[in-house]
């Protein structure tokens, strides 16, 4: 199978060419080589290139800045993607897209299934779900990956921030009022390998929405704790709340997916939170 995965150089997708770079039947190519909100780039590149299966690694994510930057935002996480499902139509290609537990409000108690009712907080969680929804509204055969904290040794992220943070202070205030589940980029892309080499996976137009993220619950503080409990940093993590957080852009407070569907179907292991992160440390 060919397979063209777009985002080259973000946490998954480095995740992705770490797995697969030696394999000639898979092309990564950054924002530089195709940038997916021009429409004509994307087709004039499908028109040289056939491909089996697209996998769309490409994201604003940073969900402060989406505030300030709405336009970027909706011009990569929907229109972007709307580029890709046209081209994904007209050579028929498969695609898999990556999405976020921010599309939900955190209101629920319970982890949230696939069909829960979505009502994004924010910017990046509207614009993902806009993406969501125009995949969801083609005739492309799809799979939509809903996917929470992911960090990775790649890129930056959670992790690393609290590792640097540690070597410059004594002292990090993280928030203690958010509570979710983090997941390592790799376990996320070795689950995604598994789907992609399943034949006997029924692949459906419109798209299929499974959520994915390691077992375990905790908050940010929990985390960024247990970061530094693996690491022996002598380091105080001090509770905040959010709204003493005073972030730019609004979060869930409870945003845990329930992971039931991919369980049953893919007949999946997932490794708790603290097992992976642990494994993460010892390959950074």
């Amino acid at each position: 199978m060919k397979i063209l995965l777009l985002g080259k150089g973000g946490q998954i997708a480095s995740e992705f060419e770490d797995l697969k770079t030696k394999d000639k039947n898979w092309t990564f190519l950054s924002r530089e080589d195709l940038d997916i909100t021009s429409k004509e780039s994307i087709l004039s590149y499908f028109r040289l290139e056939p491909y089996e299966l697209v996998i769309n690694c490409t994201g604003f994510t940073s969900v402060d800045q989406a505030e300030d930057m709405e336009e970027q935002a909706y011009s990569i996480n929907e229109e972007g993607v709307k580029n890709l499902i046209e081209a994904c139509e007209k050579f028929n290609c498969k695609l898999i897209h990556y999405s976020t537990d921010y599309v939900f409000d955190g209101e629920s108690k319970f982890p949230y299934k696939e069909t829960d009712l979505t009502a994004p907080l924010n910017v990046y969680g509207m614009s993902k779900l806009a993406g969501e929804n125009i995949i969801i509204n083609s005739s492309v055969k799809s799979l939509i990956i809903r996917s929470s904290w992911v960090y990775s040794c790649f890129c930056n992220n959670f992790v690393k921030t609290i590792l640097k943070l540690g070597e410059e202070k004594i002292v990090i205030d993280v928030v203690n009022d958010q509570v979710g589940s983090p997941t390592f980029a790799r376990d996320l892309v070795k689950v995604s390998l598994l789907i992609i080499n399943n034949t006997n996976y029924e692949w459906i137009n419109g798209g299929e929405i499974i959520h994915y993220s390691n077992e375990g619950i905790c908050s940010w503080h929990q985390f960024a704790s247990k970061i530094v409990q693996l690491k022996n940093l002598d380091i105080e993590i001090k509770p905040k709340t959010s709204e003493e957080f005073s972030a730019k852009a609004e979060r869930p407070k409870y945003s845990v997916l329930d992971k039931s569907k991919i369980k049953s179907k893919f007949k999946i292991h997932i490794p708790y939170w603290e097992e992976s992160l642990s494994e993460m440390l010892k390959q950074l």
